[in-house]
């Protein structure tokens, strides 16, 4: 038996990137107004209280993500474009205390991802001599260092994903070349780079699963 999909945001645009909560009580998205800014909004899981928690701030905001850690401390990163640049921020999970974590206008930062003790975020940097690498930087803010130091890999990494003992971060690339990106594994200091697909179909946004102990 199939059961049919509930609709918990019924907007007049377009709506992407859901992320729950690590408490399960929200919900975060991107939504775009055809001619506007994407803006990050939360909704409540029940689909209550649709919030926009970018309202105010100047430009265009996506690729939101919670910490991993629940109650007071927990928060959002999500990036934001603005001038042809792109910057990581994390706010609270009412919208709150917006801090920029990254302010370097010479990169595109995006897709910002938390380690699992909140102290560290993983994010894609573009630009200048850089084309699409894995970078790091704390969650306090910083210039941010490569996760491949010295010899990065070549062609474009993307969608980076932190797993939940902290050891490995997951990424799509196409470094040795193929028709396809595919995804990988490095561990959290930048070695160990291991293929983990081998696929002719498309691949995108690679996560991790967590299985009951």
């Amino acid at each position: 038996m199939h059961s049919m999909g509930t609709i918990l945001v019924s907007m007049t645009a377009r709506s992407t990137e859901p992320a729950w909560s690590p408490d399960g009580k929200y919900i975060v998205f991107t939504s775009q107004v055809f001619g506007e800014p994407a803006h990050i909004w939360r909704i409540n899981a029940d689909g209550s209280d649709l919030v926009n928690l970018t309202e105010g701030q100047q430009g265009t905001f996506k690729s939101p993500a919670w910490s991993p850690i629940s109650g007071q401390g927990m928060r959002i990163a999500y990036s934001q474009s603005k001038d042809g640049y792109g910057y990581i921020w994390t706010m609270q999970a009412d919208g709150s205390d917006k801090r920029q974590i990254t302010s370097d206008p010479n990169f595109y930062d995006d897709q910002p991802d938390w380690s699992p003790d909140g102290n560290t975020l993983v994010f894609q940097r573009s630009g200048s001599a850089v084309f699409g690498d894995i970078y790091k930087v704390s969650a306090q803010g910083g210039s941010g260092t490569p996760l491949v130091a010295g010899t990065p890999l070549a062609l474009t990494q993307s969608s980076p994903k932190w797993s939940p003992d902290g050891r490995l971060i997951a990424f799509l690339s196409k470094h040795q070349g193929g028709e396809r990106e595919q995804i990988w594994t490095i561990r959290a200091d930048g070695t160990g780079l291991v293929q983990r697909t081998n696929e002719t179909l498309f691949l995108s946004d690679p996560n991790w699963i967590v299985t009951a102990q």
